[in-house]
């Protein structure tokens, strides 16, 4: 991910002055913009357990998992905890399974609370249809960063104040909270010049920055990528959810899918949905290697099927783990081994997963149908306290 901008440390780029600070102050004593990331409510409780505990099935695949532990290597290896076995997964003979089995040792998850069971759901690296110029279908922008949005950390300006990141709006020498997604669509003349490209679709826009990665297939034949690069700080509202709560969809019937079928035949609706979410995510346009899978928060790329997202604020990147998920409409059973690569703004919990499918119609087609009741294990590698895989 790109590292948001710090506001006091690059106010060149914009002649803020004094009175923005004194601004900033009064915002700060009113604490209307923020609101500090909740204490964990519950916390892990990890049971050693036999390998031969792990809930395998025929179809359980650890070649892509191996693949995946050994790119998040690249950042693990600086570790000690990760050392060594990072250095024994670049020269074993053994096969996936054989490795993991040698060189790791199984906890089941469960919570201080007594649960065993949590949420899986899934994302993808979508498809859109795009331009680098407004025309025809191409109405719907996608933005970088704007020049007005600066990111600040409060405990920055006064060793007494949270450890907390917000983002603000500077113009005419002031400061003030960024605009929420109403706001920015309000301002979209003023917007141009930060515009990466346009795509056909405002829903494939929203649901782009509720994946946080994508490619877009550009009218000129090239292919664009883009990746998330900073939000505005706004709460995260779902769309189904307001869909559900409001009548206009079934909750048995909450998916991508069904979204996409109600927009197509409410347009007049969409806008006003859209805005449900204050939420709004700015992109950069990337340059890395199509073959692979987009970078995620542990600095590498995602592989499909073994990477997941899990909270940031509970557990270090780059941990093992072994999912068990269930799901009855649609039917949907994996037990499988995954890499915590990733994260995202809505994944909270301790027994709490984002499983990344892939890129492309059939993976988003996955990810869409997927809200799975899930069971964890974690495996650490032997002689590595569990605890260790937490954020201190």
């Amino acid at each position: 991910m790109m590292a948001p901008r710090s506001a006091l440390f690059s106010f060149s780029r914009r002649a803020l002055t004094l009175s923005a600070l004194f601004t900033l102050g009064s915002v700060l004593s009113g604490c209307t913009f923020w609101s500090p990331s909740p204490a964990p409510k519950e916390k892990p409780v990890f049971t050693p357990v036999p390998f031969e505990a792990l809930p395998q099935t025929i179809e359980t695949d650890w070649s892509g998992t191996f693949s995946a532990f050994l790119t998040g290597c690249q950042t693990l290896e600086k570790t000690a905890d990760w050392e060594g076995v990072c250095r024994a997964a670049q020269t074993t003979t053994l096969s996936p399974e054989e490795f993991f089995r040698t060189e790791f040792d199984a906890y089941r998850v469960s919570t201080t609370t007594g649960k065993t069971d949590g949420l899986m759901t899934g994302y993808y690296e979508p498809l859109l249809s795009g331009s680098r110029t407004q025309h025809g279908p191409y109405q719907w922008p996608l933005y970088a960063v704007p020049d007005d949005f600066f990111s600040v950390n409060l405990q920055s300006l006064c060793p007494t104040c949270p450890n907390q990141v917000v983002k603000l709006q500077g113009a005419q020498h002031t400061l003030r909270p960024y605009d929420d997604r109403a706001g920015i669509e309000a301002r979209k003349d003023e917007l141009k010049k930060h515009v990466l490209c346009y795509v056909n679709d405002p829903v494939d826009a929203f649901f782009l920055q509720i994946q946080g990665s994508g490619r877009v297939a550009l009218d000129d034949g090239t292919l664009m990528r883009v990746g998330f690069a900073d939000h505005n700080a706004h709460p995260y509202r779902s769309l189904g959810a307001h869909l559900r709560d409001t009548g206009e969809l079934p909750p048995s019937k909450l998916s991508m899918q069904s979204i996409r079928a109600w927009a197509r035949q409410h347009p007049d609706k969409v806008q006003a949905a859209l805005n449900v979410n204050p939420r709004y995510v700015f992109f950069a346009e990337r340059h890395d290697d199509p073959t692979l899978g987009p970078i995620g928060a542990q600095g590498v790329p995602l592989t499909e099927k073994a990477s997941v997202a899990v909270d940031r604020h509970r557990w270090k990147m780059g941990m093992v783990f072994f999912i068990n998920a269930h799901q009855d409409e649609p039917f949907l059973h994996l037990a499988q081994p995954v890499v915590g690569q990733d994260t995202g703004r809505a994944i909270q919990g301790v027994i709490r997963f984002d499983y990344f499918w892939g890129f492309g119609d059939k993976a988003g087609s996955a990810a869409g149908r997927q809200k799975s009741r899930a069971q964890s294990w974690l495996l650490m590698p032997k002689g590595v306290p569990p605890e260790n895989a937490l954020v201190n």
